[in-house]
């Protein structure tokens, strides 16, 4: 059974990224959805809604995790922000100052919109009947979320203010 959850998983977290042209559309940066981004997110959401489900785990303990997912997401727009005019597809905008306040609110803006798609990515999960929780208590997941972490606090010094 364990198998098959996380198979289930693989292939909701894999299929997280397709996206309609309307979803795409609300994006003002980057051209199409990071994936990375909403699995972070969809982490941080799920385990912020359905936490409790695991089993002899510490409420107080699994907020925390839920924040560092949510840390992580945000910083993997903001990383596919810095990467997008070097990687295909092209951003939305070309020639952006990340100082400046244009590019502070075309990534906000996009933050919110992963964040709107993980959280329906994850109503479609719950609405399937699969619990993926324990997928994002994996330890990979969490040495993902850690590194985009730490990435982040350290390696750059703009969009630093966008939440």
């Amino acid at each position: 059974m364990k198998s098959k959850s996380l198979i289930a998983a693989a292939i909701l977290f894999s299929s997280a990224s397709i996206a309609s042209a309307a979803d795409t559309g609300r994006l003002k940066y980057l051209s199409a959805f990071d994936p990375i981004a909403i699995r972070m997110l969809s982490c941080a959401d799920i385990l912020a809604k359905d936490g409790k489900r695991l089993k002899d785990a510490d409420p107080k303990q699994i907020a925390k995790l839920s924040k560092v997912y949510s840390s992580a997401g945000r910083a993997a727009v903001v990383r596919a922000a810095l990467e997008a005019p070097g990687a295909p597809p092209a951003p939305k905008v070309a020639n952006i100052s990340f100082e400046s306040k244009d590019a502070k609110a075309f990534v906000t803006n996009d933050l919110r919109v992963h964040e709107a798609r993980a959280a329906e990515f994850t109503a479609e999960v719950r609405a399937s009947g699969f619990d993926i929780t324990s997928s994002c208590v994996d330890s990979s997941a969490l040495d993902d979320a850690t590194k985009l972490n730490e990435w982040f606090a350290h390696d750059t010094s703009v969009l630093t203010t966008v939440k």
